[in-house]
């Protein structure tokens, strides 16, 4: 791609930060329940930073008519690397109120420590690939359309270093989704419960695109900065499920939990292009009418005698006089 990747690493960090802001704004997970014996439970992001390692640029890893189709990775060498981190203030509670005076009058369970968290997305890439039927080259069929996402998911704080997961490849109409189970994941929150985490890892890949203005510290041709602009598209990780947790006298309770970051990825036409490969049928030969795809309006017929006699008429103009015109076919033998 015709971009200063490496050098706009650093601007894709920046992006990342201020992504992540919004992570304050609600919480992972909150919800309250009972009546004279009642209870509350909340995890509440205080302190959010992010970073992005996207210097990797994307690439064709094999384009060879031998090998009957193409092979293109996002990225190319080595890989992508998304993280996310911070504090949160955990809350949890038990209590049973007097029934006389309506206020609370035991209390059980009063938890509220500031516990750090972290997830991080390492080894990130996907891996598209195109096969082609080229037994007639004029009308190659596509064949098969995969694409294999590659990553290693690691958490930090109360989340587990490592956390199992498969992943699948969802294409919905206006995105692709990446999508993983994660199962009775215990979680570090040392308090006097017990806390998992069911859910799914869901990562959100947009094909629509967008125009930003860069403006990097990359010497060319004499010139301290290169300016210009590049096209990117938008993507999320996300972190959805229930948290379950045991409570003293309460009992097991499961709390709605979502992690949610949006994040800003460079934009590939290549990749996008495997993406709407991925909803159509196989196999498709080359040139077939395509589903869902706008057709142009049928042409009137053409009337051949009636434009012929408008360019002999037009010729006549620019000849000598007594000029003839003739077809002849010669037909040999």
């Amino acid at each position: 791609m015709n971009i200063p990747w490496c050098p706009l690493a650093r601007q894709y960090m920046h992006d990342a930060q201020q992504n992540v802001q919004g992570l304050t704004a609600k919480p992972f997970a909150e919800s309250h329940g009972g009546g004279d014996l009642h209870w509350a439970f909340g995890l509440q992001v205080t302190q959010a930073t992010g970073h992005a390692d996207l210097a990797a640029s994307p690439g064709f890893r094999a384009v060879s008519p031998v090998l009957r189709g193409f092979t293109f990775e996002a990225p190319l060498d080595r890989f992508w690397n998304f993280s996310i981190g911070g504090m949160v203030q955990a809350h949890a509670s038990v209590k049973e109120k007097n029934p006389l005076t309506g206020k609370d009058a035991v209390t059980y369970l009063d938890w509220s420590p500031t516990i750090p968290f972290g997830l991080r997305i390492s080894n990130f890439r996907l891996t598209a690939s195109v096969d082609l039927n080229n037994a007639q080259l004029d009308r190659p069929a596509l064949q098969r359309v995969v694409v294999q996402p590659q990553l290693q998911l690691e958490g930090d704080g109360f989340i587990p270093v490592s956390i199992p997961v498969q992943l699948q490849v969802h294409p919905l109409r206006d995105r692709i989704e990446i999508r993983g189970r994660i199962t009775n994941l215990s979680l570090g929150l040392k308090g006097e419960f017990d806390a998992r985490l069911t859910g799914d890892l869901v990562i959100t890949i947009f094909p629509t695109t967008y125009e930003s203005i860069y403006d990097v510290n990359y010497p060319v041709s004499g010139h301290d900065f290169l300016h210009g602009d590049i096209a990117l598209q938008k993507a999320s990780v996300e972190l959805l499920g229930g948290l379950s947790v045991t409570l003293n006298r309460v009992g097991r309770q499961t709390i709605p939990f979502t992690l949610s970051v949006p994040w800003v990825i460079p934009a590939s036409e290549s990749l996008n292009q495997v993406f709407l490969l991925l909803q159509t049928q196989v196999p498709q030969v080359w040139g077939e009418r395509t589903p869902n795809v706008a057709q142009p309006a049928p042409l009137s017929p053409v009337e051949f005698a009636k434009n012929t006699a408008e360019i002999e008429s037009a010729i006549q103009s620019h000849l000598l006089e007594g000029t003839v015109l003739s077809l002849d076919h010669n037909n040999q033998m």
